[in-house]
This record gives structure tokens, sequence and C-alpha cells, in this order.
């Protein structure tokens, strides 16, 4: 059973067919009724006529949204960020993080990661063409950036918004001969000016593997992999990741890490890689029991999706079957919902249980489609 991870995070050790999602937050039930999709469109001015989209990311807990674009015609290093309703109303041109250069066949470029914890704080991460990374944060709405400090031979494996802040694993390594020398957790409350850092459990056994974090308000939980069974660890945290409990987690165990979604102080959605295939799995009693969501497919393809949208409810659009479900029940139940936004997607973005919105690709064209009756049907974006 299979999955794309649920973050914006492109990292360079995801494989090519994760899809760019974010995280969201819903108030109410999701309905499960199947139906049609939409052909009609709707004109939206844009900030700049032939821009293509690239990214989209929810501003924390809000209804609102910032998308990154990338000027389609003569100019392959121009890239605009824009903030706004989910269905691209009330739109605003803002600032994009600086110094995004143009990577072929990747839509957002050297940028690794966007995440935003309000409307008002964000953070953006990018390689360098040395291969290091540069970490920019703004606090006023992306209007500017300001590049934070890392330690030389510093590389973040995972950047994450929780509801009071910023949460990043961090390694610091040496090129010859290669090995890594220190694994950390950053955490960054909203509106400071630096990490503070905290060693991770067992750092000197991970051997520089790659951690993941999930974080909601005070409850951090980091994930990567044991050299001994069950080959995976789960620590957790109920103090904003100043200490840790260590605990084994066999159900946790994939290629690289598995990615942590957390949607509440005990809900949690997780994808794990193996060889081919994601499997998805949802605890609903902070990590320590995981429930395995049978998909109805099992090798997610290239352009598949997932938002979760509450701490029980997702939506999940697969490549294969080129058609959107709703995840309910904590992942005991998968139902129907309809077509896809897109037989090929590049993010699925939802800002409550009915309105969202998706980038679809077709060839080298990208556009983009958004829904207010919760994926019933979809309404395509034009300029």
């Amino acid at each position: 059973m299979g999955v794309v991870t649920p973050r914006v995070n492109v990292r360079r050790r995801r494989s090519t067919w994760i899809v760019l999602t974010v995280l969201v937050v819903a108030i109410g039930g999701v309905p499960t009724s199947r139906s049609g999709a939409s052909s009609s469109a709707i004109t939206v001015p844009l900030p700049l006529r032939h821009d293509q989209p690239g990214l989209a990311v929810r501003a924390g807990e809000s209804s609102s949204i910032y998308v990154l674009w990338r000027q389609s015609d003569s100019c392959s290093q121009c890239w605009s960020l824009t903030r706004s309703t989910y269905d691209l109303q009330s739109i605003v041109k803002v600032t994009a993080p600086p110094k995004i250069r143009y990577v072929a066949g990747d839509p957002t470029g050297s940028l690794v990661s966007l995440v935003f914890s309000t409307v008002s704080d964000g953070m953006a991460l990018e390689q360098l063409t040395t291969g290091s990374d540069a970490l920019y944060v703004t606090h006023n709405g992306a209007h500017s950036w300001t590049r934070w400090p890392l330690p030389a031979g510093a590389q973040l494996m995972d950047l994450v918004a929780a509801p009071t802040g910023f949460f990043a694993t961090e390694r610091t390594c040496q090129a010859k001969p290669w090995r890594c020398v220190d694994t950390s957790l950053l955490r960054a409350e909203q509106g400071a000016t630096r990490w503070s850092a905290t060693p991770i459990p067992g750092a000197r056994s991970l051997h520089g593997e790659i951690v993941d974090v999930g974080a909601w308000r005070h409850h951090v939980w980091l994930t990567g992999s044991t050299p001994a069974p069950p080959y995976a660890f789960l620590a957790t945290s109920t103090d904003g990741g100043r200490s840790f409990s260590m605990g084994h987690e066999g159900d946790l165990m994939s290629i690289v890490s598995c990615s942590l979604i957390a949607m509440s102080e005990r809900s949690l959605w997780a994808t794990c890689l193996g060889g081919h295939a994601y499997t998805l799995l949802h605890s609903s009693d902070a990590g320590s029991q995981w429930q395995t969501v049978s998909t109805p497919v099992p090798n997610m393809a290239q352009g598949s999706g997932f938002a979760p949208v509450s701490a029980t409810t997702s939506y999940v659009s697969l490549a294969l079957t080129k058609r959107l479900y709703v995840i309910t029940r904590g992942g005991k139940a998968v139902t129907l919902r309809g077509p896809s936004p897109s037989p090929y997607l590049v993010g699925l973005v939802f800002v409550g249980a009915k309105d969202g919105l998706a980038i679809g690709q077709k060839g080298s064209a990208f556009r983009v489609t958004v829904t207010s009756d919760g994926g019933r049907h979809w309404t395509r974006i034009q300029s």
C-alpha cells in the first residue's frame, strides 16, 4: 500500500514521483459521495502574464495560501510569490525567497522547502550550487527575507512549521573522509532570530541517516532508521523538543525515513517508503499504535497527491487510477470521491473540508484548478 509524502518538502533525497503537498486543518465532517469533475474556468489576474505555478502552501492554520510562480517564456530564472485565498481571489504579490535558480524538470528550481507557521512567519530552504544549504526567514508575510547562517557542512534533513514556530533536523558532515559528526533538532519560535539546538537521542549511532520531524505545539516526534531490529525509532517530546523519550517502532520502517504529519497532540499521519511503494499510516494515540491505510492501488506513481484535512480525515489523489479518494475514521475507510483534478499532480492543498487547490502538469505546462465542494467538481484558473 502506498502514498506520496504529505509535506511541502522536495529534499534531494526524496524520489522523483513524490508530489508537493501541504497539511491542512478542517472543521466539520467530509461527505463521501461520488461525482464528476467540472470543465469550467474562471479568469484571475496573475502577477505576470505567463507565469506557471510550481508550489502552493498553506499559511499555518489560516485560510491564506502562498503560491510560487515561474515565468515560462524568456526568463527561466525569474520567480514570483503570491498570497491569496485558496481560489486565488484577493491575490497579493509578495517577494519570492532570494536566489532561486532554474533546475531542469523541477517546478520549484533550487527551492528545497517552503513552510509557513502563520501568515507572517515563514522559512525557505534552498540548495546552493556548491551543494550546501541556504535558509531564509520572513516575519512580515514574505515582503522581505533574511538569511539565517548554518554551520559549515550543515544540511537540514527536514523542515516543518507548527502552530508555535518551526522545527528542523540537521546533520553536520565532513567531506574527506565523508562522515557525519553531529545530528541535532533545531527549534525556533515565531518571531525568533536564531535556532535553539538539542542533540537528537542516540545521534552518534545514526551515522548521518535521515531523521524526520513532526510537531504540534509543544509535542514533537522524531523518526529514523536504526541498525538493529525493529530498524526504526520514534522519539517523543512533550516540552517542545527539549527532552525526548526514546522508543522503537517497527511500523515505521522505511528506506529513508518516514515523513510525519502532526494534526493534533495525538493524531499523526506517516508515509514510509519501501522499495517503490509508499505505506500510509495513521496514529490516534501520539504514535503508540499505527493503523495502516489500505489504498486502492499498492504502488503510488508519479503525480499522486495526499492532503490531510483533520485528525481523522484526508484526501488522496492516485495517479494510477486518476481518482480522488477520501480517507476517514483515521484511515479505516477509503471512499471514492470522483476524478482527480489532474492526471498528473504537482501540488494538492486544502484549507478546509471543502476548499482546495491543485496544481497539475501536462507536458511542460502547469495549470491550477480549485474546488469549493470537497473535490466533487474542479474549476480551472486561467489568466
